[in-house]
Formats: structure tokens, C-alpha cells, sequence
């Protein structure tokens, strides 16, 4: 059951190649050795990198102590070496870091490191401290031509072999696409919102009711003529196939059963029209309008449905898992995937995050299987506790009253609910974003 609301190795080794021949020849080995075409017989990536970056924590740490400055008060690095604050603070957490990997993008340039390095003379550091600390970074600098070329790439690369810290240097990343994401499309929102319901269904034992809240909060165009979808409606078996569900029913009962599913209640008055799509892949697409540009035109669309006894509640030898999907297309400051499930069933301790990539022409979810496809991409998991007790959410206005708004439009309160939240700033785009639950034994 599933409800929703990259590069081959190959290709990396032929675009290696063809940059090793082109460097070959403009004669652009960097110093001799590393760089583009490097000796195949230099060290294993992940030992290269943990060696050379232990060697500089270390000579940085004797040289610092060696005129008394105390590697655990930046400030006083500072005062004493009359460094400016951001290069004592990088100094000192190149040596305090836990996790050495974390250490490396405080490490200064040329420029950064001579700079030190005068500094640390003045202050009466051995000759052979310094030569030990010169030669240690320029023993890094060639790891990295050796491996990556730059030290922006070390970072992508590190990613395999430092999970401690690579939190904040994948959010740094995912920011910049991000902002060039939101170039080329000309939209943005702040906040990309996606609940799922899932409860027992009153009306065919065995079964279950489901139900979607889809919002974009302060989304926004930055250039004219952008029709723009805002969600999607789909069902999928284990194998990726369309299923068809049994009519899905408007949270919001003023609506029409031909009309788009909106939440007139927590949408904002500015919102541009609104229509559905049928795709030939089982997919109904809501689209908002072309509308205004900029802050003028900035609104926010919530999206709300449900469907009666649409999915089993127990594994079948076709099914064992439970797919609850958020459609990531959008390019947002944050995304919050909430998953509410009615504590009768205790199936939300079982749920883990996914994010997985749509980018075509690669192995994508869910057509591909489960297996292929996963990013390696971490948000904050938050507990929203029995009763949802946890639920307050600042970054949206009247979060709670939307969701109680859900609950009870499937005939349940806020109290009958556990929930479990992934809260992901700048998600990659295009993905979507999985919350995987195992269905009740048969």
C-alpha cells in the first residue's frame, strides 16, 4: 500500500577519464602528483583523509599549546595570537572536533594558514612546531588534489565515510540547490507541509481509512506564467502499479466532489485558482493558476481528502508494507511530514524515513522497487507523542487546528492519534518523502 499525497558509477569513471586526458594534456598535474589523474597508488580515500587531518589536528594542538594558548577558549586565541575571531574559532575547533572528518571544513586557505602561522612565530612558537604544522597542511592540500581536486568536492565525498556532522554539511549543500532550484523554476515556498492519516475503518473490518493534508505555506512565484502543481492523489500496490481507490472525500465539506480538495478555512484569500489533472499513470495533479509575482502574490494552498476503507490493514503475501508518500517538486525553506496513526493499531513505532530521488532516467520509487533509488539525506525524527501531545508546530499558522479539523472530519479527536514528524530544511528536489510502516501481521 502505498498513499502520496543519480549518477552511475560508469558515468562518474568516463567523465574521470575524459578529464584525466584533457589535463594530460594542458600538462595540469597539480604539483607533480594528485589532481586530475592521480597515482592509482596513492592511499584508500578514507584512510588518506583521516591520516593527513589527524596529522594537522595534532601539530595544531602542540604548536597552540606550545605558547600557551588554550585550544577551548577561542577568545583567548584571539587575544593572545592577535587573530581575528573567525580564524581563532576555526582554529580551535580544528583541534576540539570529536569527529576529525568534522574538522576539515574549518581548515583555513593559504591565505588563512600563513596568517597563522606569522602569528604563532610573533608569539615565540619552535621553528619546528611551525615546519610541522606548514608541512602537515601542505600534506592535506596534496591529499585532497590526490582525491577530490577541491576542497568543496572532499565534502560531497565525505559523506560515505563521516555520518557525525554530516547533518549540517548536507543542509549546506541542499541550501544552495535550493537557491538555484528556485531560480530556474520561479517558485518557492517557505514551508512544504504533508499529513497522513491512517485509523481503522468503520465501515469494512480489516481495512483502512486514510487521509491527506497537502499544503504549501507562503508559496510564491519569481517570474509570471508558472502554473505550478500543489499536489497529488495516488495509490500504489508493492510493485509500484496504480490501484484505484474507492473516491476520495474532501476534508473540507463545503467542497464539491468535482472540485479541487481545498481547505478554504486555512487557505489564504489570495490563493489563485485552482484545477485538477488526470495523468495517464493513475495520478490526479492539482495545479494552482498563473498568478502574481513576488511577495504581492504570495499565498498559501492547503489541500485536504480522505478515502473509506481504501487500503488493508494486514500484510498480504503481496503486501507487507505501508507507503505513506509526500511529492517534494517544490522548492521550500523546510518540509514537514507528519504521520498520525490511531493508536488502536501500533503501527507507528514500526515507521521510518525515506527520501528517495524521482530523477528521471535513474532507478525511481516506487516503480523500481524499494531498493534503489534511496538518498542519503537525514532529517530531524520527532516523537508527537500519544494524544499528538507534541503536534505545535511554529513554522505553520493553525497547524493543530488543521489537523484537528482532519481527525475529526474521519470521525475521530486528536487524542486517538500517535504521530511521528520528519522536519527536513531545503529538501532535494525531485523527491519524495517516505514514511515506511510494516502492516499488521495476517
Amino acid at each position: 500500500m502505498r498513499l502520496a499525497h543519480g549518477v552511475s558509477l560508469a558515468k562518474v569513471s568516463e567523465r574521470m577519464a575524459a578529464r584525466t586526458k584533457e589535463a594530460e594534456a594542458r600538462g595540469e598535474r597539480r604539483g607533480g602528483q594528485g589532481g586530475v589523474g592521480a597515482s592509482m597508488d596513492a592511499p584508500a580515500f578514507e584512510v588518506h583523509v583521516r591520516g593527513v587531518t589527524q596529522r594537522v589536528r595534532a601539530a595544531l594542538a602542540d604548536v597552540l599549546a606550545s605558547v600557551g594558548a588554550d585550544s577551548t577558549k577561542p577568545q583567548s586565541i584571539s587575544k593572545q595570537l592577535g587573530l581575528d575571531k573567525s580564524l581563532a574559532w576555526k582554529a580551535a575547533r580544528i583541534v576540539t572536533e570529536a569527529d576529525p572528518f568534522a574538522a576539515i571544513p574549518r581548515l583555513p586557505g593559504k591565505s588563512g594558514v600563513r596568517i597563522l602561522i606569522a602569528s604563532l612565530e610573533v608569539a615565540g612558537a619552535s621553528a619546528a612546531m611551525v615546519r610541522e604544522f606548514r608541512e602537515a597542511m601542505e600534506a592535506f592540500d596534496q591529499m585532497v588534489d590526490t582525491h577530490a581536486g577541491s576542497r568543496e568536492t572532499l565534502q560531497m565525498m565525505l559523506a560515505s565515510v563521516s555520518p557525525e556532522g554530516q547533518r549540517e554539511r548536507d543542509e549546506v549543500h541542499r541550501k544552495l540547490a535550493y537557491e538555484g532550484n528556485r531560480a530556474i523554476w520561479g517558485v518557492q515556498a517557505r514551508v512544504h507541509l504533508g499529513v497522513h492519516f491512517l485509523a481503522p475503518a468503520a465501515a469494512r473490518s480489516g481495512w483502512l481509512d486514510t487521509g491527506t493534508i497537502s499544503a504549501l505555506v507562503d508559496f510564491r512565484r519569481l517570474r509570471p506564467q508558472v502554473p505550478w502543481s500543489v499536489a497529488q492523489m495516488h495509490l500504489f500496490d508493492d510493485r509500484g502499479r496504480p490501484t484505484p481507490p474507492s473516491g476520495y472525500e474532501p476534508m473540507d465539506t463545503t467542497v464539491g466532489g468535482a472540485e479541487p480538495p481545498v481547505m478554504r478555512d486555512f487557505c489564504s484569500a489570495s490563493l489563485p485558482p485552482l484545477r485538477m489533472q488526470q495523468t495517464n499513470r493513475g495520478t490526479t495533479r492539482i495545479q494552482v493558476s498563473e498568478g502574481r509575482v513576488g511577495l504581492t502574490g504570495t499565498a498559501t494552498c492547503v489541500m485536504g481528502w480522505l478515502h473509506r476503507a481504501s487500503v488493508p490493514m494486514h500484510a498480504t503475501p503481496r503486501e507487507a508494507v505501508g507507503d505513506l508518500i509526500v511529492h517534494v517538486n517544490t522548492p521550500a525553506e523546510l518540509l514537514i511530514h507528519d504521520l498520525l496513526v490511531h493508536r488502536s493499531l501500533d503501527i507507528a513505532r514500526t515507521a521510518r524515513a525515506l527520501v528517495y530521488s524521482q530523477i528521471p532516467g535513474e532507478p525511481c520509487y516506487p516503480a523500481d522497487g524499494t531498493e534503489l533509488g534511496v538518498l542519503p539525506i537525514e532529517g530531524e525524527e520527532l516523537d508527537l507523542g500519544d494524544g499528538l501531545i507534541n503536534l505545535m508546530t511554529p513554522e505553520v499558522p493553525r497547524h493543530r487546528a488543521m489537523v484537528e479539523a482532519g481527525a475529526v472530519r474521519l470521525g475521530h479527536s486528536l487524542a486517538d492519534f500517535r504521530g511521528l514528524r520528519l522536519k527536513l530544511p531545503y529538501p532535494a528536489v525531485p523527491t519524495t518523502c517516505v514514511f515506511r510502516i510494516d502492516l499488521l501481521p495476517a
